[in-house]
């Protein structure tokens, strides 16, 4: 079933929901509502979210100093929600997000840096909230593509890899509490035709906790942990720590350290075994 069918379906699902137990004249149904019951995964290199890092980029056997900037624009919105009663609500969303990765290297003669690789991700999510939890349905398709200036800067020009081409259905439970939310799921490769393995699964914790002179500060700290059949489900893990401005708006600000080992988490260069450390910058649009 591809995506806009499964839209279709959803909707018309939300639409036929009784509406007893509700005031005459509300609907139970709200359309475009703000915000999600699902906190977006701020750890997750490929979540919705805008983005821009300088890290320090270390490929294992390799001695090239090198300096990477992935640069993300993302963002999640939700189209419709039901909220059954004040515990338990589903939503049906959409996902959109554009990874680019930039490089730059010492060739010895002078720095050489250009655009490496660029990631798209378009997705639809169901949503379900029940007390504290809510679980996520998300089926997405991702398509990676090597940048010119990599091409040409390596003299690679032969057939490049097409494993982060294809679809993947995913299910996740994120739990809150207090000031954290943890999350784990499974994720299966869907494509019918498709050089990459199946199986992925990913967890993870995330924890912000408002400045108490200054509520519109907060600290947060947070690590994610995904593995691949793809790469042995050898663990990629990614975390950081920083500071969240504005806080009790709708589109906070927040500037972290970051560090993340294991594979490269964008582009047709995955198989490089990597370490990134350095300093980045996030906000929700």
């Amino acid at each position: 079933m591809n995506i806009s069918r499964l839209n279709l379906l959803i909707i018309f699902s939300l639409t036929i929901f009784p509406s007893a137990g509700y005031p005459a004249g509300h609907s139970p149904l709200e359309w475009l509502p703000s915000g999600s019951y699902y906190k977006t995964t701020i750890f997750d290199p490929t979540a919705p979210q805008t983005s821009a890092s300088i890290l320090a980029y270390q490929v294992q056997g390799s001695l090239k100093e090198r300096v990477y900037s992935p640069i993300n624009i993302g963002t999640q919105k939700m189209v419709a929600r039901h909220d059954i009663d004040e515990h338990q609500g589903i939503e049906l969303g959409l996902e959109f997000g554009l990874h680019s990765q930039f490089s730059i290297v010492d060739s010895g003669e002078t720095l050489m840096g250009g655009l490496q690789n660029t990631d798209y991700r378009i997705g639809a999510m169901i949503h379900y909230r029940t007390n504290r939890s809510v679980w996520r349905v998300l089926l997405f398709h991702q398509s990676s593509h090597l940048g010119d200036d990599y091409m040409l800067r390596n003299t690679f020009f032969s057939p490049n890899s097409k494993v982060l081409n294809y679809e993947q259905l995913s299910l996740t439970r994120m739990h809150s509490r207090a000031h954290s939310q943890y999350y784990y799921g499974f994720g299966y490769n869907v494509s019918p035709n498709t050089t990459r393995k199946r199986s992925a699964f990913q967890g993870g914790y995330q924890y912000r906790h408002p400045f108490n002179a200054n509520p519109k500060l907060s600290y947060l700290l947070g690590l994610h942990v995904k593995a691949d059949e793809q790469n042995d489900y050898r663990p990629n893990v990614k975390a950081g720590v920083g500071i969240e401005l504005g806080s009790l708006s709708k589109n906070p600000f927040m500037i972290f350290m970051e560090y993340y080992h294991g594979n490269l988490p964008y582009s047709t260069l995955e198989y490089q075994i990597v370490q990134l450390y350095g300093l980045g910058v996030y906000f929700h649009l």
